[in-house]
């Protein structure tokens, strides 16, 4: 870019040494006698005005946590069950006598297990693209000063 902008100051230049700016005996520029000691402005001011552009670049960032959850577990054990069973010695004669059997109780237990999980979280930041732009206008009184009174433009932007 800076070889761009020489290139371009040279062009400027070696068309002001060879471009007339008027007619032979000329006295007056714009109204204004001439000193022969001084410049006089012969054309639009060109300026290169740096500017810079916000571009969003996003990035994701995994987060992770762990996370409680329940497994059922199908448990047995053995409960006594007592029942009583009618027996005959001899006639009319009976008895009763209680017994114990063990039965299965099915039931479930809850046990406790972990796993991580993530997700992403996504970031915004904004890179800076700079690049120059050439401005064409009306300039202050010295030419080399870069942009007119006021600065280069911003499009409403600081």
């Amino acid at each position: 870019m800076k070889a761009k902008f020489a290139w371009s100051t040279a062009i400027c230049c070696l068309s002001l040494l060879f471009a007339s700016s008027g007619e032979a005996g000329q006295t007056t520029h714009n109204g204004q006698p001439i000193d022969p000691g001084c410049e006089y402005k012969d054309g639009p001011c060109v300026c290169y005005c740096p500017m810079v552009k916000y571009k969003p670049k996003y990035h994701c960032e995994k987060k992770c946590y762990t996370e409680a959850y329940q497994v059922p577990r199908k448990c047995c054990r053995y409960v006594p069950e007592y029942y009583t069973k009618t027996y005959c010695r001899q006639v009319p004669e009976y008895y009763t006598k209680t017994h114990c059997r063990q039965k299965p109780e099915y039931y479930t237990e809850y046990d406790t297990k972990y796993r991580t999980k993530s997700y992403n979280v996504t970031h915004c930041t904004y890179e800076p693209c700079r690049y120059t732009v050439k401005k064409c206008g009306v300039c202050p009184q010295a030419c080399d000063n870069g942009c007119p009174s006021g600065g280069c433009p911003t499009n409403g932007r600081r």
